[in-house]
């Protein structure tokens, strides 16, 4: 069993009967306001696997065969992370590449598909 880090913690929002939980990678040493894309894709491809793990087999197993295995993936998939704050303005940067990412209000886009883009490129948000 793989260790967490000392500092990892679990958090589980219960309503009533109901629980959920919403994956939050990010890496240390990394300015409040900059993220990590590979942070963001382990991020979006863990909250897939709870979705996933969430349905009854036989829904799984009626996606799986009507889209293939590929509708689990990442392949495609512009992700939505919700920052909470108003962002005014979102840059993805790596050596020799930069691009501003669409924003709207509190939401930015996220291109956790587009493998021109390294794991260890940095995301740097603006907030309004």
């Amino acid at each position: 069993m793989e260790q967490l880090d000392e500092d990892a913690n679990v958090l589980v929002l219960a309503a009533g009967r109901r629980t959920s939980a919403w994956p939050r990678v990010r890496s240390r040493g990394l300015a409040q306001d900059t993220l990590r894309l590979g942070d963001l894709r382990l991020e979006c491809a863990v909250a897939v696997a709870i979705a996933r793990a969430g349905l009854a087999w036989m829904s799984r197993a009626a996606l799986d065969r009507a889209a293939g295995a590929d509708v689990w993936g990442l392949e495609g998939v512009t992700w939505w992370l919700s920052e909470g704050a108003a962002v005014r303005r979102a840059v993805i940067r790596q050596p020799g590449q930069r691009a501003e990412l669409a924003v709207r209000a509190s939401r930015l886009a996220v291109p956790v598909a587009e493998r021109a883009w390294s794991n260890d490129a940095l995301i740097s948000i603006e907030r309004a």
